[in-house]
Formats: C-alpha cells, sequence, structure tokens
C-alpha cells in the first residue's frame, strides 16, 4: 500500500496513479513539440520511464505494477506482491491505516485539523501532491477535490515551483483563500437545496481542502474558527500547518516516519503519506509537465501513454475514398518472410511462427512462460537473470530466482521444441549470465522492425531510406505485446510506438516531395493520425497538405477534428496550427492525371 520514493517519501497507491496519469500528459505535451528525425531512428530501445526522476519512476512503476495482470499459480513461481489497486480516479488518499488507504474526508470534520511535528510538513506536502494528481486522472472533467491556499503556504512548502495546476486555487493572501472557502460552502447550501443553476459534473461540488500556514501574520484567526465549525465530509476541509493560530479543534502530531496520533479518530495510529522537498519538488515538476510547463526533462519525447487517452475510434482527418486510394501497407506482402524456423511476432499481440504458420502451443502455455519468451524477443541482445527477474518482479530470494529462471527456461524449450519437432535445439542460449534467443533458429518482428529502421539511417540514397522506412511502418501492425500487463513493456511499449509515427511522418515527407499525386503522402498521415489520435504535429502537416492543395474546406475540418479530439484531453491547438488557415500560401498546380482534384 505504502510506496516508498527515497529517504522520508513515501506514497499511496493511488497517488501513484494520478502521477502516472500526468506523465501520460507530461510525454504528449513534450511529442507535440517534436519534430520527427532519422537520428533518433536507431537509438537503443530503452525503458522511458528510466530517464524520468526516481521520484517519478518509482511511482509510475508502482501504478504500471498495480494494473499488471498476474495469470500465473502461487504453487509453481513466486511473484513479487504487486501493489493493490488504486482507489477509483477522481480520488485523493493521504494515508494508511491498517492495510487500506485512508481517504481525504478523514481531514473534513467540524472544528478543522492542526498539523504539528516533525512529519508535519511532509504530509502537507503531499497533500499538495495528491490533489494535483488525482485531477490527472479526471481529466477533462473538473478536479473531485480543489486545494485553496495562499502563495505564502506554498513556497513554504514547494520553494522551487512558480506555478500552479488546475486543482490548485493560489491567492495572494489567505483572508482571500477563506473568503474562496466560504463561498465553496455556500455552493454546497444552494446544491442541497436543488438551486442549482447548471449541472454539474459530479452530481455534487467539489470538496474543498483550505490549508494555511498557522503562522501567517494576515490570517484573521476568529473568522478562519467560523469557517472551521463549518467543515464536513465531501464539502470543507481545515487544515492549519503548524504555527499557534489555536484554531484548530483537533490536534494531529505526525511523527518523521509518518506516524501520527490525536485527532481525528480515522487518523490516531495511520501512517501519513510523506514527501520531502526535493521529492516533492520532482513530482510536481511532472504534474506541471502535464498542463505544458516545460520543467521536467522527460528523455526522448514520445507518444502518451493510455491512461489519458479517451477511448475514441480512429477517423480520417480528410475526405477518404478508400476505394479510390492506396492502401495500407500488407504486412504479409511487403515485410520481408522470416528466414528462420521460428518467428515470434510481439506487434500487436503475441504470436509463434512456425515456418510461416502460427502455432496454437502458444495459447495454451502458462502466462509465465510466454512472458518470458516475448521479454527475451524484446530484447535481442540478451538479458541478465537478474534483469530478467526485476522486470518479471521474480521472487527476491536469490535461491528461489535461480530455481525460477531455470523452470522458466526449461518450458520456453519444451514450447519451442513441441511446435518445431527439434528436440536437440536449444532454442534458448546462455552465455554466461545472460539470456538470449538463439538467433540462428528465431527471429521477432521488433527485431526487423528495429533493422529497417536502422537501414533507413544509413541509407546511400532517399529512395533506399523510403524503402527502408516503408518496411518498417509494414511491419509496424500494433503495439508491442498489446492485451498484455507486462510491467517491463511499457516503455518499450511507448519507444517503438514513437519510433512507428516518426517513420510515417519521414516516409510522407519524402512522398509529398518525390511525388505529382499527393493521395499516398495523405493517406500515410492519416495512418500516422490513426496511430496517434491526439498528436498535433501530425494534423498541422495534413492541414499544410491540403491548404497547399487548395482545399480549405478540408483543412477547416481537419482543425475541427484536432480541436475535438484534444478538447478529450483537456487541451487546444496550438496558435501555430490556428495560424496555418490564416497563412495560406499559393495554390499548387497538379499535373492532369493527378488525383488531387477531389476534395
Amino acid at each position: 500500500m505504502t510506496i516508498p520514493l527515497g529517504t522520508a517519501s513515501a506514497i499511496g497507491v493511488t497517488t501513484a496513479a494520478g502521477i502516472a496519469a500526468a506523465l501520460g500528459f507530461a510525454r504528449w505535451h513534450a511529442a507535440r513539440r517534436r519534430t520527427p528525425s532519422l537520428d533518433t531512428l536507431a537509438t537503443p530501445l530503452e525503458d522511458d520511464d528510466l530517464q524520468l526522476g526516481k521520484a517519478l519512476h518509482r511511482s509510475n512503476q508502482a501504478h504500471l505494477a498495480s494494473r499488471a495482470t498476474r495469470h500465473h499459480n502461487p504453487d509453481t513461481m513466486t511473484r513479487r506482491t504487486a501493489p493493490a489497486d488504486p482507489e477509483q480516479p477522481g480520488t485523493v488518499t493521504i494515508a494508511e491505516r491498517a492495510g487500506q488507504e485512508v481517504h481525504i474526508d478523514a481531514l473534513a470534520v467540524p472544528g478543522g485539523v492542526h498539523l504539528e511535528g516533525p512529519g508535519a510538513e511532509g504530509a502537507a506536502r503531499h497533500l499538495l501532491i495528491a490533489i494535483a494528481g488525482a485531477a490527472q486522472r479526471l481529466r477533462p472533467t473538473p478536479p473531485r477535490v480543489q486545494l485553496l491556499t495562499d502563495t505564502a503556504t506554498v513556497r513554504r512548502l514547494l520553494p522551487d515551483i512558480e506555478a500552479s495546476v488546475p486543482a490548485w486555487t493560489l491567492t495572494e493572501h489567505s483572508t482571500e483563500a477563506v473568503q474562496l472557502a466560504e463561498h465553496a460552502l455556500l455552493e454546497h447550501a444552494r446544491h442541497q437545496q436543488r438551486m442549482d443553476t447548471e449541472a454539474l459534473e459530479h452530481d455534487a461540488p467539489a470538496l474543498h481542502v483550505l490549508l494555511l500556514d498557522g503562522e501567517s501574520p494576515d490570517t484573521d484567526a476568529g473568522r478562519l474558527q467560523a469557517l472551521a465549525a463549518r467543515a464536513d465530509a465531501g464539502q470543507l476541509a481545515v487544515v492549519a500547518l503548524g504555527g499557534t493560530l489555536g484554531m484548530a479543534q483537533h490536534q494531529l502530531s505526525i511523527a518523521g516516519d509518518g506516524t501520527s496520533t490525536g485527532a481525528p479518530a480515522a487518523l490516531d495510529s495511520a501512517t501519513m503519506f510523506l514527501l520531502t522537498p526535493d521529492t516533492a519538488n520532482e513530482l510536481a515538476q511532472g504534474l506541471l509537465a502535464a498542463h505544458g510547463h516545460h520543467t521536467v526533462p522527460l528523455g526522448p519525447t514520445d507518444a502518451s501513454t493510455p491512461e489519458p487517452r479517451p477511448a475514441t475510434a480512429p477517423h480520417r482527418p480528410h475526405d477518404a475514398r478508400s476505394s479510390l486510394r492506396p492502401q495500407p501497407p500488407d504486412p504479409a506482402k511487403d515485410a520481408e518472410p522470416p528466414t528462420r524456423p521460428v518467428h515470434l511476432a510481439l506487434l500487436g499481440g503475441f504470436k509463434l511462427l512456425v515456418h510461416g504458420k502460427e502455432c496454437t502451443l502458444a495459447d495454451t502455455r502458462k502466462e509465465e512462460t510466454r512472458e518470458f519468451i516475448a521479454l527475451l524477443a524484446a530484447h535481442a541482445s540478451g538479458l541478465r537473470g537478474e534483469e530478467i527477474a526485476e522486470k518479471m518482479q521474480l521472487a527476491d530470494d536469490p535461491t528461489e530466482m535461480k530455481a525460477e529462471l531455470e523452470n522458466l527456461r526449461r518450458a520456453a524449450r519444451r514450447v519451442f521444441r513441441s511446435a518445431t519437432g527439434k528436440k536437440e535445439v536449444a532454442f534458448i542460449t546462455l552465455s554466461g549470465p545472460i539470456h538470449r534467443l538463439d538467433p540462428q533458429y528465431i527471429s521477432t518482428d521488433v527485431t526487423a522492425f528495429t533493422d529497417a529502421l536502422t537501414q533507413a539511417t544509413r541509407a546511400d540514397s532517399p529512395y533506399q531510406r523510403a524503402t527502408a522506412l516503408q518496411q518498417a511502418t509494414a511491419l509496424y501492425t500494433g503495439q508491442l505485446c498489446d492485451g498484455a500487463d507486462y510491467l517491463w513493456a511499457q516503455g518499450l511499449r511507448t519507444a517503438l510506438h514513437r519510433r512507428a509515427l516518426d517513420a510515417l511522418m519521414l516516409l510522407a515527407e519524402h512522398t509529398a516531395q518525390h511525388s505529382a499525386d499527393p493521395e499516398p503522402a495523405l493517406d500515410l498521415l492519416n495512418q500516422a493520425a490513426d496511430l496517434d489520435p491526439e498528436n498535433e504535429r501530425v494534423y498541422r502537416r495534413i492541414i499544410q497538405l491540403q491548404i497547399t492543395l487548395g482545399r480549405d474546406d478540408a483543412a477547416h475540418r481537419t482543425l475541427s477534428l484536432l480541436t475535438d479530439r484534444l478538447a478529450a484531453i483537456d487541451e487546444a491547438p496550438e496558435p501555430a496550427t490556428l495560424a496555418l488557415l490564416n497563412q495560406a500560401p499559393p495554390t499548387r498546380k497538379v499535373p492532369a492525371g493527378g488525383s488531387s482534384t477531389r476534395r
């Protein structure tokens, strides 16, 4: 339940889920600003999360571990215990008690709560991050919990943060924050009396949390006490941090390790989630990056994770007449056939093919064996036993881990030998500590895809480069191990997705420059839009081509589609995209016989 993020820092899995959602939005913001480059196509595939800070990485991995599907038999294999599932989106948790996360309503008690002790500031920092993180899982709908505080309190807790996220309302003075809290109570009263003039997203106004520095000199103690007396679950929580205001009826003492004593009763003997300044600052930067603030280095940018993406059906940005246009590449025709007796296809799912025919044995084996095979197939150069154990969350005990690895090797070899009838072949080589699929007998689509990208970067001519890019785009038939919640696959999945998108964009540029017919380039861009429905740079290029061809109506429809899709993730087109429709260049003339006469 409690997830350590370093010395004196720990959060719950619900807060971790909010951070993971924020990272998805942050990656999307980074991707919308990135231009495809050949130089990045052949860079080694890595888990992109490893390029994040330690706190961001740990919180993200904890959430992913809670989502991972475990289809194994505990009698035959021991896995590390995954965190419990997070609470529902929008929920804010602040502590752990008796193995359960404690909701923020524990602070919403009449009379207010006064936090004191060595861990008080750490608990208040977590409160800031937890409220902001919970809002990420609800976007684009409003937060269920809203923070009210003044800038002085935030500077005390997060001195390096100069901006706020939508779940925070910051005021210059504490008296203004108190006034906003009073208005929040009025909203609840109007709702209870059915006097609302507009429909509410969550069937009730948000819970407002008023957090103030108890040492603030401009706080009206009497007014604050009167407000605190009206605090109630689901409506208002009033929290004072340190100081001697004496306004809070409930005194909660928090030790340096998070252990809390005192009132309210729901938090007595609980373990509060704590964050140190450095860890809280790192998480806050990730949350700000989710709203377009470029304050966190995310490494190579990539497409957003599935968490924040709405479930929308693919839709072509411009008027498509599929019967008249070239069809998308057929991997069976365009990709080179595997030359090894065994071929593993991981892109779009998991398939084991023997001499070109799918083998049903892969569907009847244990999930751990399939995951082990997929893990090695995704890492052509091999992995150390310790790396396999870490990625698959095997037992921590070295003796158990060694036995489990031996069992996995034997099980995988049985799959390959049964499928091929080659009883004398090992199929999995062991060079010292390195486990690897034998490349003499096994080929994979992941390796073929990355090899094609490498060929594109080393091509001697534009046409050789285009051929390699075409092969790569044909091979990418879907996400890595689609449908499987393998913890280790998350980073590789986004990295491969990003490379496939870049390959489509680069191939579209080549096609636009070397073909009199614009339709093939637009088709490639449409494939890119289907692959990444909220990627603004793809739509921007489509609009540019449409304007060049004099298809202003189609360009406006593309912009409208982009606007709708971005609204679904709480965003809007950038000014540079909007400006395209106000700066149309002269119409391009297409030779007779070209297909650009379609509108």
